[in-house]
């Protein structure tokens, strides 16, 4: 059969449209996809970092999207670490500011945190995502907020910022922090105050400054338990020859906490507050002889653990000498096996800073230490 010119014309037409409506896409077991023209680009702000992930299904899009950025935190934590210098010290010789690097380089190869998918689109039966990591510490992030808060109503930045609340955090490093970075930037003569606080909402710390919420995760960077502590007792680590162990322990490491007053107090309670805000009763209401008491007793020993996916971990270990008996029904008491404390009732560090501001505390001591995994 023969074909006219014609003919010919109109397929050879036919086929160009279809090949201009196929171009600049792609096609996966027969589905036809276009790749959105944001999938792919750099970030914008040297303050995040932007992952990308594109497959069949969302959750493996996410996957990709989140490896993508655990990669890229490994190389900025590299090409950032080793400009960062050792300041204030929070006890002895352990530093928040090197505490905070372990832990954002143990995050990098476990999970990932401050991060939230900012973009999402299918095309085909393809998922494509952005995510979003937020690099500013979290006071900064926190202080950033009110900032831009106060100058979205034509409000002036304050040059005196005060903080009202627990001690606890009114007196934080974070707090601290806020303070001095807002201050640097406010106008003569104007003054703030507002009222700072914590809380745990579904399953993650926030922070309250005003008005303002910022999740958290380094918690022992907002609360300070300095301020609570009375003369009249002083709490370390030794090991069971009862030499002093300092402020660094090993994954594994046994060691008791020793307790020295110089007059008997009729009550005693022995705490471990975790970096992730659980609260843990070691001794409970227990009459504390004058001289150095060992805990435990009974022919127990402490032994030193990180917690869950962590490879440093920050713990505070305190005691509470007090003339009555406490009521301490609401915080976890460590059970025989020494096992740490779980389930979502065990994190009360907010309920701990509120019992302490509203104890008569005879005498009370601090001591931070630093398990690591070797």
């Amino acid at each position: 059969m023969k074909t006219s010119h014609t003919a010919i014309a109109f397929l050879i037409i036919i086929a160009l449209i279809l090949t201009a409506a196929c171009a600049g896409k792609e096609s996966t077991k027969g589905r036809v996809y276009t790749t959105p023209q944001w999938y792919g680009k750099p970030s914008q702000s040297s303050s995040t970092i932007v992952g990308y992930g594109s497959a069949l299904s969302l959750s493996e899009a996410d996957r990709k999207a989140w490896a993508d950025i655990s990669q890229q935190i490994e190389v900025w934590i590299e090409s950032t670490i080793t400009s960062r210098t050792t300041k204030k010290g929070l006890s002895g010789d352990v530093s928040v500011d090197e505490y905070v690097e372990q832990r954002i380089q143990s995050r990098s190869q476990n999970r990932l945190s401050n991060h939230e998918r900012t973009r999402k689109e299918t095309s085909g039966n393809r998922y494509f995502v952005q995510w979003t990591v937020d690099l500013r510490p979290e006071w900064q992030q926190l202080a950033d907020s009110l900032l831009e808060s106060w100058r979205s109503r034509g409000e002036l930045v304050p040059e005196e910022l005060n903080w009202t609340g627990p001690r606890g955090y009114t007196s934080s490093q974070l707090a601290a922090k806020v303070e001095r970075y807002i201050e640097g930037q406010g106008a003569p003569g104007v003054s703030k105050t507002l009222q700072l606080g914590l809380f745990r909402r579904h399953g993650r710390w926030n922070v309250r400054a005003g008005e303002i919420i910022q999740p958290i995760q380094d918690l022992l960077f907002a609360v300070n338990f300095t301020p609570y502590e009375v003369s009249g007792v002083h709490l370390d680590l030794v090991d069971i020859k009862k030499n002093s162990l300092g402020h660094r322990l090993s994954a594994g490491q046994h060691f008791y906490l020793r307790a020295a007053s110089p007059k008997k107090m009729e009550f005693s309670t022995l705490f471990n507050i975790y970096a992730d805000g659980r609260v843990c009763i070691l001794n409970e209401n227990a009459p504390l002889d004058s001289g150095k008491t060992l805990f435990p007793k009974g022919g127990s020993i402490f032994s030193a653990a990180t917690l869950e996916d962590q490879k440093v971990s920050l713990d505070v270990y305190m005691v509470v000498c007090t003339s009555s008996r406490q009521n301490l029904a609401q915080f976890h008491l460590l059970d025989q096996k020494n096992t740490l404390a779980t389930g979502s009732s065990a994190y009360t560090i907010d309920d701990i800073i509120h019992w302490l501001g509203r104890t008569d505390v005879q005498a009370l001591d601090t001591t931070v230490v630093q398990t690591k995994e070797d």
